[in-house]
């Protein structure tokens, strides 16, 4: 018997040593969401790894793709992008390094970075692009979710500046009117003859109540602002509603001459927030009185549509002019204009409007020309028994 021994106990160690670097890289690898592939351009096939077909969602375990087929699963706004990378890597020997999405077989988008090198065999001529993918889909998410961020911080100051010149401007305005009025009261009420007090007291009481109510629409902006403004809604009567805004708002209408006519049927219900659509209808009636002239009259109306409600608060007033238009609901160009008896304001109105109505689920808008009046229209959910009957 002849035979031959050989120790091969450094090539078991090498082989071990192998597979654990190996296991290794794989590991790192399905951590760091990387894939390792090579595309062979002469048979225009790609060898690809498990984590390929793990960020592409491919189902099936397949270690090699035709890059036609690997195409499919490119978002299509961005094929161009991964075609004009590796024509300019064979073309300049650069190594390709750029970003494109996918999309997997579930449907979900994925960015992915590659990096990649090209391969040139004797002739110098382009064989194959090796390189790698990175998933850096958590990273694109985070980065949008910072940026976000920064832009609602961004926004939260510039509400603070509209804020801080708000109370500075618009309020410390009536309040001197209000200082100066009773100090007029105070010093000259033994000269003072009955009719020139009545007239004074009717001054701070019409200042009072012009301050509270820029008061309240600063309160009710910052609870907004904050999320501390309870939300509730429930069926109800517009045309109810409009009434009890009416009662407080008449007698301003009264003192100009203007009349406030409603048109709204007693059977039209919405589904909304009482205190919200109030506050809504409060605030664009106000406006029209504001801005319209004595002797004018403000329409309150709204058409019924299946899918919900739109409602009109119209004026046959100054109107606004055009450049005007595009920033009423704009917080960071708040309009502060006086009206036509001079009547003072915050501009915050129109805002809480919109972020009321918004929060309904509706939209608001304004048709003017200056001169013959304003339209204000917002829409609002009607009831699911009343759109039942509607669509019947």
């Amino acid at each position: 018997v002849l035979g031959i021994a050989r120790d091969i106990t450094e090539r078991k160690k090498s082989e071990e040593s192998l597979k654990s670097a190996n296991e290794r890289f794989v590991l790192a690898t399905t951590a760091a969401a990387l894939s390792v592939w090579e595309h062979d351009f002469i048979t225009d096939m790609i060898q690809t790894d498990y984590n390929f077909n793990k960020i592409y969602g491919i189902a099936q375990s397949n270690d090699q793709i035709e890059f036609n087929q690997f195409i499919k699963f490119i978002h299509p706004d961005d094929v161009d992008i991964i075609k004009t990378n590796i024509e300019k890597a064979t073309k300049s020997d650069k190594n390709i390094n750029f970003e494109f999405r996918v999309i997997r077989t579930d449907g979900a988008i994925r960015n992915i970075r590659a990096f990649g090198k090209i391969v040139k065999d004797r002739t110098n001529k382009p064989v194959k692009l090796i390189g790698v993918n990175i998933d850096i889909s958590d990273f694109k998410n985070a980065e949008l979710a910072l940026k976000e961020s920064r832009e609602k911080l961004l926004q939260l100051n510039a509400n603070k500046d509209v804020f801080i010149s708000i109370l500075s401007h618009d309020l410390r305005s009536p309040f001197q009117n209000l200082l100066g009025l009773s100090e007029v009261l105070t010093e000259g009420i033994h000269e003072l003859n009955i009719d020139e007090i009545e007239k004074l007291a009717n001054q701070i009481n019409t200042t009072t109540r012009i301050t509270y109510t820029l008061l309240e629409d600063i309160l009710m902006w910052a609870g907004t602002q904050q999320g501390k403004i309870p939300f509730k809604r429930q069926n109800l009567g517009l045309s109810g509603i409009c009434r009890n805004v009416l009662e407080v708002l008449n007698p301003n209408a009264k003192a100009k001459n203007i009349v406030i006519s409603s048109l709204i049927g007693d059977q039209l219900n919405v589904f909304a927030d009482a205190d919200m659509l109030k506050t809504v209808l409060r605030n664009l009636v106000s406006n029209a009185i504001k801005f319209t002239s004595n002797g004018g009259t403000i329409n309150i109306s709204a058409n019924e549509f299946p899918e919900n409600v739109t409602i009109s608060v119209s004026d046959n007033g100054i109107g606004i002019p055009p450049d005007n238009l595009a920033n009423l609901f704009d917080i960071s160009k708040v309009l502060s204009t006086r009206g036509t008896a001079k009547e003072t304001g915050t501009g915050l109105g129109l805002l809480l409007c919109k972020e009321f109505v918004e929060k309904h689920g509706g939209k608001i808008w304004v048709e003017s020309e200056v001169g013959r009046g304003s339209d204000f229209k917002f829409t609002l959910p009607i009831p699911d028994g009343q759109i039942n009957g509607i669509n019947n």
